[in-house]
């Protein structure tokens, strides 16, 4: 049975909190609802998605954090991220937080309105303190100005939240081609699993699916310049973006996180495999962002590590952050070192 997320907030609660309207008009819609954090971060979503709602609501913060945090250790002064399948924003609006521009693609037209809303409330909040007391499912919106909060920490003190990054939502498909349009899957009832169909002959539709033709572009036709880090979260079509970013990894040598998810690759016929392989010759490692907090001295145990580059050694986590190997060396990461025996037990 799907859990009920409650840490929803009304247009009368969202005003008295931050200042301002919500001015998408998002909420006279009953296909959406806004939810919160308890860092007061709010994002629109799909009403009945209770697969995006524990993600980015209650006491959850962002989703992909510890890759977010490693990305911002790495590039503390990040010039530029590119967010392929930037979905309602999460990615984006964490990287606009430090990143000077922040490129953010998305082709997917019901999900499009969500993203550009929840960009606009995070341009205008100022967020400070914690607005949420519970459990991620239970719980009550609350404000308290005085907490210390912050997803990330320089030397012991949490890091602003506010929007400091020039945004441009790019409506757009990234994959391997720089022509014409190629259908997506769009789905109205959850919005974690829309992704490109290169073949839709035989595909059977749900009510809730359809079938959207969209442009298709290439990461490489933008020639963005000083591009520090490209994140990928497409549902199987990963090696297809990084494929029509070959020139931009070549010239700009950015850190690249890729979710790998074996059913999805094999949907777009290759292997998990591959995706390490296109990296490796380039010379990239791959680093773990894993941060096991079962006590205080390991919590940051994995995080920064080469873990190699196969698959098979490392299948259980989903995401990767490939690094160029002179970055990775180059790299203070912190307390790192700690655990080698478990960290070797798993990745060894």
């Amino acid at each position: 049975m799907p859990q009920k997320i409650t840490a929803e907030i009304s247009a009368e609660q969202f005003k008295e909190n931050f200042n301002f309207n919500e001015a998408s008009g998002l909420y006279n819609d009953p296909m959406f609802r806004l939810v919160i954090n308890k860092f007061g971060r709010c994002y629109w979503l799909l009403a009945h998605d209770n697969l995006q709602g524990p993600r980015f609501s209650g006491n959850n913060v962002y989703y992909q954090g510890n890759n977010s945090r490693l990305i911002r250790t790495i590039y503390p002064n990040a010039r530029r991220i590119i967010d392929v399948g930037a979905n309602v924003g999460n990615n984006t609006i964490a990287y606009s937080e430090w990143a000077q521009k922040v490129e953010s693609f998305e082709p997917t037209p019901t999900t499009l309105k969500m993203l550009k809303a929840n960009i606009a409330i995070a341009k205008q909040q100022k967020l400070k303190g914690v607005y949420w007391k519970g459990t991620d499912q239970e719980g009550d919106l609350y404000r308290d100005e005085t907490a210390k909060a912050g997803w990330y920490t320089y030397k012991g003190v949490h890091q602003p939240m506010d929007v400091v990054a020039d945004i441009t939502v790019h409506e757009v498909a990234a994959t391997n081609r720089n022509e014409g349009t190629i259908d997506i899957l769009d789905h109205t009832d959850h919005g974690g699993h829309n992704h490109v169909i290169l073949d839709s002959k035989n595909i059977k539709l749900r009510e809730t699916q359809k079938l959207v033709p969209v442009p298709a572009r290439t990461i490489d036709s933008y020639n963005f310049e000083d591009v520090d880090a490209i994140k990928i979260d497409v549902e199987g079509s990963e090696l297809l973006v990084m494929q029509g970013a070959k020139n931009t990894i070549e010239r700009c040598r950015p850190s690249v996180q890729v979710e790998i998810v074996p059913k999805q690759c094999n949907l777009f016929n290759y292997e998990p495999q591959d995706l390490y392989d296109y990296m490796a010759q380039y010379d990239y490692v791959c680093i773990s962002a894993v941060r096991r907090a079962a006590n205080k001295d390991q919590r940051d145990m994995f995080f920064g590590q080469s873990i190699g580059m196969k698959h098979k050694q490392i299948k259980k986590y989903m995401d990767r952050l490939f690094v160029p190997r002179e970055i990775h060396e180059a790299t203070d990461y912190g307390a790192m070192a700690q655990a080698d025996n478990t960290f070797n037990k798993l990745f060894g």
